[in-house]
């Protein structure tokens, strides 16, 4: 009995001992609930001074013997093994809502992918979340990539839904940039930067950007977009050069610079920036400037010999001949006043030789009829005009080249339309038409494919977007970006990506 005694007595100051100690320890870490997620070990308390060299801020797999060791994401001290890790149960995962602990980490179970709370998916067949979080398709996702030819432009972080604005494909950086336009609030120098890989939008800085605008222009250097021109209420003869790896604006000098419009052209060159015609706020003009990013300075084009001003007329760069192109329109004539173009024996088209700041008519022989609001692509080598309106919407278009002049188009084409968008698709050598207004569908959510090598239509674009109008469409080497424009609902702020067959 007397050994039972003292035995007892020893368990009871071991118990008041453990008790003491038991107390303290829940007094340092009852605000800390993560101190309370570390396991016990069985190694004596005397053996951390061993430890003091450690990093208290380890990671994953290095050593540690409290939580106070680990930082997030790891931050709970498994100190059987001494690893910080992002669990020790399931209570652990609470802030992962749908996982469990699994070796450490807050996982999904059965290998899928975790989107959100209660959202464990499986990307390669979810249409919501295809192939990554948050990449939703039309229709099916088979093997993490949509299956249909459109697939929607992600909505998350997107502009406001605006038109008028302008687009251009920054190749070098893989992005889409938007910027400006008209919105329910009024004109707009706001925009976002679009992540073709990632799905993902970045707003864009509007510290020394350019005044809010509509119809400006657009072209991207290989490091910046440059914008230029537009209306506020007023046509505007001001810029600005974004820089989207510093999100960063810089202005454009106006010392030079043409005079004030909307409803122009501008083209890239590979070093200079070419901005023709448009309108101010009397008429249209037949005068234009060249941009040099590297200098910030202006030149004044020649005045074309013709004597024709357009606006909502269209522009390409032919690189190999060093011209730029232009077709249609509506303007003034030596002849006629507010006409459609070409018109009463003035020229269709005409090219301007940068380094010999000289014009020269195109060849008028066969040459589409007189259009204005239509499109016009080149494929480095020619250029083809297509749809438009002159009175009438129409359906018709050519192809030129220096050789052979004007070429119809072959095949059945799209239904006639204007203030449509078209691209040319280097590596498929297609030009896809898409979306505008008619007067028989009002916006349009059709379109088509043509095939350049042989000069004809093919089958028509699959329907998915809402019709729309005055939306922007950039190439990418193997697809075409459509976002914005306004449609039946009104203003857009959507998209999609349209990716032809080979």
């Amino acid at each position: 009995m007397k050994d039972m005694k003292n035995n007892l007595q020893s368990f009871s100051m071991i118990w008041i001992l453990a008790a003491i100690v038991s107390s303290h320890l829940f007094s340092a870490c009852s605000d800390d609930c993560d101190c309370l997620k570390a396991r016990t070990s069985t190694d004596s308390d005397t053996d951390i001074d061993a430890d003091t060299d450690s990093d208290t801020d380890s990671d994953a797999g290095e050593g540690c013997s409290s939580n106070v060791d680990c930082s997030e994401p790891t931050s709970i001290c498994d100190t059987s093994n001494g690893e910080c890790v992002e669990c020790l149960v399931l209570a652990d995962c609470a802030g992962w809502p749908g996982t469990v602990c699994d070796a450490g980490e807050c996982n999904c179970p059965d290998d899928l992918e975790y989107c959100g709370p209660n959202l464990c998916v499986d990307i390669a067949s979810d249409s919501a979340n295809c192939g990554i979080c948050g990449h939703a398709c039309f229709g099916a996702c088979v093997d993490g990539a949509c299956a249909d030819t459109w697939e929607p432009v992600s909505a998350d972080g997107a502009p406001s839904a605006r038109d008028y604005h302008v687009a251009v494909w920054a190749a070098e950086l893989g992005v889409m940039i938007v910027w400006g336009g008209n919105t329910d609030l009024g004109y707009t120098n706001t925009g976002a930067v679009y992540d073709l890989e990632t799905y993902e939008w970045q707003a864009m800085s509007t510290v020394n950007a350019p005044l809010p605008r509509q119809q400006a222009t657009a072209v991207w250097s290989g490091t910046e977009m440059i914008v230029w021109g537009g209306y506020d209420g007023s046509v505007l003869n001001t810029g600005g050069r974004y820089n989207p790896t510093t999100n960063t604006w810089s202005s454009l000098s106006t010392v030079a610079a043409p005079v004030a419009r909307r409803s122009h052209t501008a083209v890239w060159t590979g070093d200079q920036m070419i901005v023709w015609g448009g309108r101010s706020d009397a008429n249209e003009l037949g005068s234009g400037g060249v941009y040099a990013p590297a200098a910030n300075t202006w030149t004044a084009t020649a005045m074309n010999s013709s004597g024709v001003t357009r606006r909502d007329h269209s522009a390409v760069w032919l690189d190999p001949l060093g011209v730029m192109m232009i077709f249609g329109g509506y303007g003034d004539t030596p002849n006629v006043t507010n006409s459609y173009l070409p018109a009463s024996g003035a020229p269709g088209g005409e090219q301007f030789n940068l380094s010999e700041n000289m014009w020269q008519t195109l060849n008028a022989a066969g040459e589409p009829p007189s259009r204005a609001s239509h499109s016009m692509i080149t494929t480095g080598q020619d250029l083809i005009v297509w749809g438009g309106y002159n009175g009438s919407y129409l359906a018709t278009g050519s192809r030129y080249t220096v050789s052979d002049g004007w070429i119809a188009l072959a095949g059945a084409a799209p239904a006639e339309r204007a203030y449509h968008t078209a691209v040319w698709i280097k590596d498929v050598e297609k030009m896809i038409v898409w979306g505008g207004q008619n007067s028989i569908s009002g916006y349009l959510n059709t379109g088509a494919e043509l095939n350049t090598v042989t000069n004809s239509w093919l089958d028509a674009t699959p329907t998915a977007l809402e019709g729309r109008y005055a939306h922007t469409a950039v190439a990418t080497p193997d697809k075409m970006i459509v976002w914005g424009g306004l449609g039946s609902s009104g203003l857009l702020g959507n998209g999609g990506v349209y990716t032809p067959a080979p």
